[in-house]
């Protein structure tokens, strides 16, 4: 005969069963709603990634309340279960309603650009990705973040484990709100291709242990030298325009050091004294900064990271970048005075989105003041049609680079049924 603690457990146990089972219909209308987004097939992966987590979920949910919380006899460790559960749950929703879905709400040139940056990588360094609106500007493991809030899943854990890395770019407004901020980007990239290819921070500080608190000497040496690394990235990709949008975006806005970041200052000295001689047209990139780096206060941060370990860090990088066949922006190719001479005068550019990107910001103030003086349209949207602009352009560089991938394919079909037909 049942007592009546066991008859109130079972009650309970009813009752938060028929609770946890509604999650069930909101994970599947959330995966439903993630599979109806279009995007880059490197973003629809992720995409795919989470609604396939959703719908494990709800594998996981019909088992915990199938066999787990009926077995349960202890009325305090039913409700202490079942808080962990919807907890989770909650945070995975979170996640999903203000992180993966607002992917819709950025402009597709901005995922262009991403695309056309993955072009330049080999084929093994080429990453998954998905971007959304945020408070600052950062990159997520999305498989790492997703591991560790979904503890108490084992269905789910055991499928997702193994999936390849996933990354999800956070970039504030101040960035996503014009084509002339996107180069920041390659700082994020640096990043990823660090972790998953480089390797050159582990190979550098052996002793580093992720567990490291955050005050030690050796975890703020280490995130220090990761930044330093991905800010020569960025201006190997970029050049100028990722060192000047850089200073514009966050130099001003610095108030305090970082136990993760370097100080601007730092930063801003180590890409002049260290990164400009590591790219082409060192002069040339140096006199077109000037204007830009000349009164800047150098200033380091908590810790300052000695020559010889920024010496090291930056010439292994290049060194792999190169070896991996990735070329660096030159600032004194042709095609640089090219792309200038037609955008101060207003006009599209579209043969290289590098070239194009550095002529866009370098050529800005002559292009606005031509559109002004020849009267090309509203005085007062003068700022936004030029990003307009830039836009269009990144499109066209895209739409080239997928022509072109597109012949090259064929290209490949075509020789290898000629060899085969040779063959026969």
């Amino acid at each position: 005969m049942e007592g009546p603690s066991s008859h109130g457990t079972n009650k309970a146990s009813q009752l938060l069963i028929s609770r946890l089972i509604r999650y069930n219909e909101i994970l599947e209308g959330l995966a439903q709603e993630v599979e109806s987004i279009k995007l880059p097939s490197a973003s629809a992966n992720v995409l795919k990634y989470v609604a396939m987590t959703a719908r494990l979920l709800i594998k996981d949910v019909s088992r915990i309340a199938d066999l787990m919380l009926p077995n349960i006899e202890s009325q305090k460790e039913l409700l202490d279960r079942f808080k962990t559960i919807s907890s989770s749950i909650g945070i995975f929703i979170y996640f999903v309603e203000n992180y993966i879905l607002q992917s819709r709400g950025i402009p597709r040139s901005f995922y262009q650009l991403t695309e056309l940056i993955r072009s330049e990588l080999p084929e093994e360094w080429k990453f998954n990705y998905l971007a959304c609106k945020g408070t600052s500007l950062g990159v997520l493991p999305i498989n790492k973040y997703l591991m560790k809030i979904l503890k108490s899943f084992l269905i789910t854990r055991k499928e997702i484990a193994n999936y390849p890395p996933l990354w999800l770019f956070i970039a504030p407004s101040s960035i996503l709100r014009s084509p002339l901020e996107w180069s920041l980007v390659a700082h994020e990239i640096g990043h990823i291709i660090e972790k998953n290819n480089l390797r050159v921070l582990s190979r550098q500080y052996p002793d580093y242990k992720d567990t490291d608190t955050p005050l030690s000497t050796a975890k703020i040496r280490y995130e220090y030298a990761g930044e330093l690394q991905a800010d020569f990235i960025g201006a190997y990709f970029f050049g100028l325009s990722f060192i000047r949008q850089a200073i514009e975006e966050y130099y001003e806005d610095e108030q305090s050091l970082s136990l993760s970041h370097p100080s601007w200052g730092e930063r801003v000295n180590v890409l002049v004294q260290h990164g400009l001689p590591n790219l082409p047209a060192t002069d040339k990139c140096r006199d077109l900064l000037e204007n830009y780096i000349g009164d800047l206060r150098l200033d380091p941060g908590l810790i300052r990271i000695s020559e010889s370990e920024v010496h090291t860090l930056i010439s292994k990088t290049k060194e792999i970048l190169n070896d991996s066949r990735i070329p660096p922006f030159d600032c004194g190719c042709k095609e640089f005075n090219d792309a200038c001479e037609k955008l101060r005068q207003f006009l599209p550019y579209a043969k290289d989105y590098r070239v194009l990107l550095n002529g866009a910001i370098l050529e800005q103030d002559n292009a606005i003041s031509y559109y002004v003086t020849n009267k090309l349209g509203d005085e007062d949207k003068r700022f936004k049609e030029y990003d307009y602009l830039i836009q269009d352009c990144l499109r066209l560089c895209y739409i080239k680079m997928n022509q072109r991938i597109l012949f090259e394919t064929r290209e490949a079909e075509e020789e290898m049924i000629a060899s085969q037909e040779q063959g026969a």
